[in-house]
């Protein structure tokens, strides 16, 4: 997509950075292989659709925040679930890969300050859910492998 048409799918906040980064920190992995293979055969609309898909999760997942939903609890990990299957759509996400993503919610700036946005204290509770789904599926955080 050109650069008009990222903004017009993403939004007027999205950096174009964001993607150059992520190249340079992961070109070498099967996952960044499986995210430009899929990139290339999405049109603008599909883009659309993922971006509106993860806007209405993390709607959601603020919501469920705001309403005082637990890490652990049957509706805390079904959003988690839910923001998995969101991710996969960039490249197949495990739950251990999951937990390894959420951390850098918590631990970087740019991913703290979006989450910070829409719920003041999402991006840690959003890392508690992840974490807790995570150990529902048999994964413990603290050991979670790129795998």
């Amino acid at each position: 997509m050109s650069a008009a048409e990222e903004v017009q799918v993403f939004g007027a906040g999205w950096d174009r950075s964001l993607v150059v980064a992520a190249r340079e920190r992961w070109a070498d992995s099967p996952q960044w292989a499986e995210y430009t293979e899929r990139s290339a055969s999405r049109a603008a609309e599909d883009w659309r659709l993922v971006a509106l898909t993860m806007e209405s999760v993390t709607e959601r997942l603020a919501e469920a925040k705001r309403r005082n939903v637990l890490p652990g609890d049957e509706r805390a990990n079904a959003l988690a679930e839910e923001h998995r299957e969101v991710m996969s759509e960039y490249f197949h996400c495990t739950h251990s890969m999951h937990v390894l993503i959420a951390r850098r919610y918590v631990a970087e700036a740019g991913f703290r300050e979006f989450y910070e946005q829409v719920e003041p204290g999402l991006a840690v509770w959003l890392k508690q859910v992840i974490d807790a789904n995570a150990r529902s599926a048999g994964i413990e955080p603290d050991t979670a492998a790129w795998e």
